[in-house]
This record gives structure tokens, sequence and C-alpha cells, in this order.
């Protein structure tokens, strides 16, 4: 009789153990969660939808820009292009710094998937011929990729389709004699300037990058 009693009292315990899961009920948290799985395999430090989402909306204000740029948002013309909005827009930023005009765009554009899983497993390649073009942004979440001889940066994410495009640099459509006479010093001056206005232009990666996380 003793022997069954006790098979009974550990049987209840058992039972009893099997309906809460662990010894700490509902209230236990101690465990580990599950990282969100992504497309790519990556650990995200956030959602980026909205940031590679299409629209009719300027990824970055002006005001952003003046930030950005430490200036005064007077001293920026902003563009959008269509001008009606009617379709996915691209933004221009002409900003008169000194005796140049900078130009800075942002705009996003359509890419499938597939597109955007083909480029990231080119871009990080190490065998990729401009893999030395191309960086993370400050999170590590975004890829970028430096155009080998323009001015451009192209920003995309393995977990979602569509890109980023950011267009930098001095505008000298107009100034093609002056560049082309100019003296060392003042071509010396003027790469000194697209250095600035570039790490500029990552900035605006990080930036965007925190706007847009979830």
């Amino acid at each position: 009789m003793k022997n069954l009693k006790t098979l009974f009292t550990l049987l209840i315990a058992v039972l009893c153990y099997s309906c809460t899961g662990s010894t700490g009920g509902e209230g236990d948290k101690t465990g580990t969660e599950t990282p969100k799985e992504t497309p790519s395999g990556e650990t995200q430090k956030g959602d980026y939808t909205r940031l590679y989402a299409m629209g009719n909306e300027c990824k970055i204000t002006t005001e952003e820009v003046a930030n950005l740029f430490d200036v005064d948002a007077s001293k920026i013309t902003t563009r959008v292009f269509p001008a009606n909005r009617s379709a996915d827009v691209r933004c221009e930023y002409r900003l008169a710094l000194g005796d140049n005009t900078v130009v800075f765009k942002v705009s996003a554009f359509r890419s499938t998937m597939d597109q955007v899983t083909k480029s990231f497993k080119e871009w990080t390649d190490p065998t990729y011929v401009f893999y030395d073009y191309v960086s993370r942004s400050a999170s590590g979440d975004q890829l970028i990729e430096k155009h080998v001889n323009q001015e451009r940066l192209f920003v995309l994410n393995p977990n979602y389709e569509n890109e980023l495009f950011i267009e930098y640099g001095i505008d000298f459509s107009a100034r093609y004699k002056e560049k082309l006479n100019a003296s060392e010093a003042q071509k010396a001056k003027w790469s000194a300037e697209e250095e600035r206005i570039k790490q500029i232009a990552y900035k605006a990666i990080d930036f965007l990058e925190e706007k847009y996380r979830d």
C-alpha cells in the first residue's frame, strides 16, 4: 500500500510539470528566443520593408539633406521626377556650396528578389572583380557597392526586393573648360571636396537605415 501511494504521488508531480512546461510557469522568460529567419539566412537588426518600398515620396527630405551637409536648407534646390509624382519618384538635391554646385540624388529602383539575390551573391564573393568597392552599412545589414569610376552608390538588402541608388558630386556640366584647364592645386582641391561629399553619401545610407528601420 505504501509503495502504491508513493507511485501515485510521483505520477501527480509528473502530470503537473507537464502542464506548466517549466518550473517557472508562463512567466518564465529565461529561455533564448529563436532569431527571426530571413531569406538570406543573415541575422538582421530590424525590418527594412519601408526603406526599400517604392512610392511617390522622397526617401530623404530637403531638411535632412541640409543636416547631412551641415548647410542651411535655403541653399538647396529640390527637384522631384516626375513632378506630379504620378509614378515612383527620383529625387534630386542641388546644393550651393561656395564656388561649387553639388548634385545629390537619392531614389529607390525596382529590382526583383532574383536580381537582388544574384547581386548579393556576386558582391559578397571575394573573387568578384569589384569586390574592393563593396562595403556594409553601419549596422552591417545593407550591402553597398560603389561604381568603379563614377560617383554612384548602389544599396541592397538580401531580404528585400528593390534597391537604393545614390548619386553625388560636384556639377561640372557647365564647367568643362574650367575643369580641363585647372591647375594641379585646383584639381587637388576639387578632389578633396569630392571625397568629403562621398563620405556624406555613405553617411546618408546609415541615416536612411536608422530612419526606416522597424
